[in-house]
């Protein structure tokens, strides 16, 4: 792990505490963002609670924790994609339960909350496509119409009432629009998605 405290002009190593420096993901706590989260290559989570000055382990051990994301609202409740689906933590990575219900791939690469709506998560799989939950990952849904059998290799999500998807693999790039009534989101994918294509450099 590594911090940049000018813009990344310069960068130091902050790696007290983490047993693991394997990172596959970051997450900063929106409202204290000296709180941090990491999720490791087959060592779980870790939490720092001083900027990634140290770090702790936060749960998950032994499982590839390839994706994380904070509720802007609660930030005790953190979700973890892994190999074994997503995870849930109300109380800050202290502990973590599967919430994987109507998951139909259970190897999450990416994640993604919606801002306005952070009961709305969406779920990128490796293979699977994009996964939909209204209720907080209780229960999921594929919504991956145009990615179908894809590795979504990550999510982000926009205040706006526009839904994108883009791939961009193989030298080749798309982007989808859809009605402005749909959730907003956006999927980055290992391999090309419907909509209207343009070839060019990846």
């Amino acid at each position: 792990m590594f911090k940049s405290l000018d813009g990344g002009t310069i960068w130091t190593a902050v790696n007290t505490g983490l047993t693991n420096t394997g990172i596959r993901a970051l997450a900063i706590t929106p409202a204290t963002p000296i709180v941090l989260y990491a999720g490791t290559s087959g060592d779980g989570v870790f939490k720092s609670l001083n900027g990634g000055g140290s770090w702790q382990a936060a749960g998950l051990e032994n499982r590839y924790a390839s994706a994380l994301a904070i509720d802007p609202t609660t930030p005790a409740t953190l979700y973890a994609g892994t190999g074994d689906g997503v995870f849930k933590s109300l109380n800050g990575g202290t502990g973590w339960s599967a919430v994987n219900s109507g998951l139909a791939n259970s190897e999450v690469v990416a994640l993604a909350i919606d801002p306005t709506t952070p009961t709305t998560l969406y779920a990128g799989t490796n293979g699977g496509g994009v996964f939909r939950s209204l209720n907080g990952g209780s229960r999921w849904s594929a919504v991956s119409t145009g990615l179908t059998n894809r590795f979504v290799l990550a999510l982000a999500t926009s205040r706006t009432p526009v839904r994108l998807a883009r791939a961009a693999a193989r030298r080749t790039r798309a982007m989808r629009c859809a009605p402005a009534s749909a959730p907003p989101a956006v999927a980055s994918t290992a391999a090309d998605a419907c909509g209207s294509d343009t070839q060019g450099t990846a």
